[in-house]
């Protein structure tokens, strides 16, 4: 009977000697999981921090603003998105990057506070609905895999103008292109009256030049062969073109007549006028010629 008490503890103790370590070896395990979350966690955490301080950051939105400073915001909606104007003194962009990001499409701007525009190109037609006021908003097409919208903030350039500039960017609107000599021309005292005098100059002082003259004297010039333009018809025929010089090419082994009438040579080839002109004609016999009459 006591052998079988003791053996009865004996047991009892090795069972709650399991359940011990049983539970020891729960408790173990749980605070590894914890303390493995707790290290994912905070991995996860990290990472969104070094995210947050990516130059751009991809927003999920319906209404957006241009940044405040220079800079951009990414973004993949599409459909009605409504877009502030930009402020007085910046150019907002809105463009389309491409899935590798080594190409852009412009889509629109606003400046300087004005209502939102389309750009040329592929997004030419996008409709900009805008009811003067502070907004405009476009229906955005849907985006190719990978693709994304930007939207940028420039600053305007502080522009450094000096006399000469102004001169210069006068001459290269009102001519084909400023010199040297007639930028030096100008007074750069008083560039209004300067300009005002220059217009002056050019349109009463300076004779006109006739362009249509200057074209028809340089019209038909002389070619060395001859030529579907240019070629000998009938002074009366339709489309007939008229040409500084009598004989071409064509002429080799035609009769030239020669006839007087008064101081004028009249000049045919083949019974046809071709010319006539003032004073003697001089001719020389070439022997190498043969014609085929035996003259």
């Amino acid at each position: 009977m006591k052998s079988f008490k003791f053996t009865c503890l004996v047991v009892a103790s090795n069972i709650a000697s399991v359940i011990v370590t049983t539970v020891a070896i729960i408790f173990a395990w749980h605070g590894t999981k914890t303390f493995s979350t707790k290290v994912a966690l905070s991995s996860h955490h990290r990472i969104a921090q070094e995210c947050c301080s990516c130059p751009t950051t991809l927003v999920d939105s319906t209404t957006f603003s241009c940044p405040a400073e220079e800079g951009s915001i990414n973004f993949t909606n599409e459909g009605a998105i409504e877009f502030f104007t930009s402020n007085s003194n910046r150019l907002c962009t809105l463009v389309q990057i491409s899935p590798n990001g080594q190409s852009l499409k412009p889509v629109g701007r606003s400046y300087a506070g004005y209502d939102w525009e389309a750009s040329s190109g592929e997004f030419a037609t996008l409709d900009w609905s805008c009811n003067g006021g502070s907004s405009c908003v476009a229906n955005l097409p849907p985006l190719p895999t990978g693709a994304l919208y930007q939207l940028t903030s420039f600053d305007t350039p502080e522009l450094v103008r000096n006399e000469i500039d102004e001169v210069a960017r006068f001459l290269e609107q009102a001519t084909f292109g400023p010199t040297r000599a007639d930028i030096g021309n100008f007074d750069v005292a008083n560039l209004p009256q300067a300009f005002a005098n220059w217009v002056q100059e050019q349109q009463v002082e300076i004779p006109i030049t006739s362009h249509r003259a200057m074209f028809r004297r340089r019209l038909n010039a002389r070619t060395d062969v001859a030529t579907n333009q240019g070629a000998i018809t009938h002074p009366c025929q339709k489309g007939t073109r008229y040409r500084r010089f009598a004989f071409s090419s064509k002429d080799y082994y035609k009769f030239v007549d020669i006839t007087t009438v008064g101081t004028k040579r009249i000049i045919s080839i083949d019974g046809f006028v071709r010319t006539v002109v003032e004073g003697p004609v001089v001719s020389f016999w070439d022997p190498s010629v043969v014609w085929q009459d035996g003259r």
